[in-house]
C-alpha cells in the first residue's frame, strides 16, 4: 500500500546544478518510482512526472492559508520537509508551524548542520520535528545531545547516469569540451567561494602537465575576488555555463579533488564526490563531513589532510588500481528514499497506536 507524502522545499527549481536541488529531485523520483503518493510543494511551479506539484510563494514562516488547504485536501500520512538553508532555528519555527496547522507528524532532512546559542535551549524542545535524519555521526551526536528524535542516513547516486566510459571515448569527451589529451586533468565541481576551499587546489597547478578543471554552478554567483585571481592563472579552466550532461565531465577526468573543510561549504556528503565515484574515479578528499561515517579509505578513495603535498599524491594515483565505483553499491537513490520510508511509516505506526 502506497505513502502519502508531502514533500516541502522552498529552492527547487530547474536546472537541477547543485547538491541541494539534486538531493530533492532525486529523493522525489525515486519515491514515484515506488509508487507512493507524492506532492511536491516549494516556491517555483516544476514538472515532475508522476508527481502533483505545487508552487506556493508562502512568507519565511510558512503562515499561508493556500498552503495549508493544499495540504488538507492532500491529506498526506506524513510531511517530509527539506530546508534550503538546512536547520536553522526559523526552519524549526517552520517546522513547528507546519506540524501545529496540518496536524501532521513532520520529518526534516537536514543536509548541513547548524548551532544554536545557548537561550534557544528554552524553545527547542517546543519546535523539534519528530523526525530529524542527518547525513553524519556529528550531526547525530549534536542533535541527540538537544532532545531530537534523530536518525542518521547518507545520500546516494545515480549509477546508470553516472558510469566510466572506454579510453577511446574518454579522448572524444576531451574533444568535446576542448580540454588537452596530453594533461592529467584534476576535476572539482561546486560553488566558486572561499568556504570551497579553491586557493589549496591551485596547488597542483605549478605542475604544467596537470590541468585544473574547475565546473562551477549557476544557481549561485562566484565570489569576484576568487573569480579574478583564477582568471589570470595557468593551467586552469573553469566551465561556468550549465553543463546538461554534467557525467560526461566526470568521464572526461583522471582524478576528482575535494578539499572543502568548512561545514558551511557543501552539504555533509558531496553528492559531487559519490558521482565521482559512480565514474570509477580516484577521489582525493578531506575527511568532509558524513563521508568518513560511510566510507573507508580503499580503492582510490584517499582521505587527505589539506596541508599535504598534493602533487605527489597524484603521481601516486597514477600506480593504483582504482575501484572507487565498487564502494557505491549500497548507496543508490532508490536504498535511500526506503530507508527513509521505513522512518516515515515507523512514524506513522506510532502516531496510529497512539490514536487507538
Amino acid at each position: 500500500m502506497s505513502t502519502n507524502i508531502a514533500i516541502i522545499s522552498e529552492e527547487l527549481n530547474f536546472p537541477i546544478d547543485e547538491g541541494f536541488k539534486k538531493v530533492v529531485y532525486s529523493i522525489v523520483n525515486a519515491f514515484i518510482k515506488n509508487k507512493e503518493r507524492i506532492i511536491f510543494i516549494g516556491k517555483y511551479p516544476i514538472d515532475i512526472e508522476g508527481c502533483f506539484s505545487k508552487a506556493i510563494r508562502t512568507n519565511k514562516l510558512f503562515l499561508n492559508r493556500s498552503l495549508f488547504q493544499v495540504l488538507n485536501q492532500f491529506n498526506p500520512d506524513i510531511i517530509l520537509y527539506i530546508p534550503y538553508s538546512s536547520i536553522t532555528i526559523a526552519s524549526l519555527i517552520r517546522t513547528w508551524i507546519l506540524k501545529a496547522f496540518s496536524r501532521k507528524k513532520v520529518v526534516v532532512l537536514a543536509l548541513q548542520p547548524r548551532h544554536y546559542p545557548g537561550f534557544s535551549k528554552y524553545f527547542i524542545p517546543f519546535v523539534r520535528p519528530d523526525l530529524m535524519l542527518v547525513l553524519s555521526g556529528k550531526s547525530q551526536r549534536y542533535y541527540q545531545s538537544l532532545g531530537f528524535k534523530v536518525q542518521k542516513i547518507p545520500l546516494g547516486v545515480d549509477i546508470n547516469r553516472f558510469k566510466p566510459v572506454s579510453d577511446e571515448e574518454k579522448i572524444q569527451l576531451r574533444k568535446k569540451y576542448g580540454i588537452p589529451e596530453n594533461k592529467q586533468v584534476v576535476l572539482h565541481i561546486g560553488h566558486l567561494k572561499k568556504t570551497r576551499n579553491i586557493t589549496s587546489l591551485m596547488q597542483i597547478v605549478q605542475k604544467k602537465d596537470v590541468l585544473l578543471l574547475l565546473v562551477t554552478s549557476t544557481s549561485t554567483l562566484p565570489e569576484e575576488e576568487l573569480k579574478k585571481g583564477l582568471n589570470k592563472a595557468i593551467n586552469i579552466k573553469i566551465i561556468n555555463w550549465y553543463v546538461e550532461n554534467i557525467e560526461e565531465i566526470y568521464q572526461l577526468s583522471d582524478c576528482y579533488l575535494f578539499l572543502v573543510e568548512d561545514p558551511r561549504g557543501c552539504i555533509e556528503i558531496p553528492l559531487s564526490v559519490l558521482e565521482a565515484m559512480a565514474c570509477n574515479l580516484p577521489v582525493i578528499t578531506t575527511k568532509f563531513g558524513g563521508l568518513p561515517d560511510w566510507f573507508d579509505e580503499e580503492k582510490g578513495l584517499i582521505f587527505v589532510n589539506n596541508k599535504i603535498e598534493l602533487n605527489s599524491i597524484l603521481q601516486y594515483i597514477n600506480s593504483l588500481t582504482v575501484n572507487t565505483r565498487d564502494l557505491l553499491s549500497n548507496y543508490l537513490w532508490e536504498n535511500i528514499t526506503q530507508q527513509i520510508l521505513n522512518s516515515i511509516k515507523v512514524l506513522i505506526g506510532e502516531s496510529n497506536v497512539r490514536k487507538y
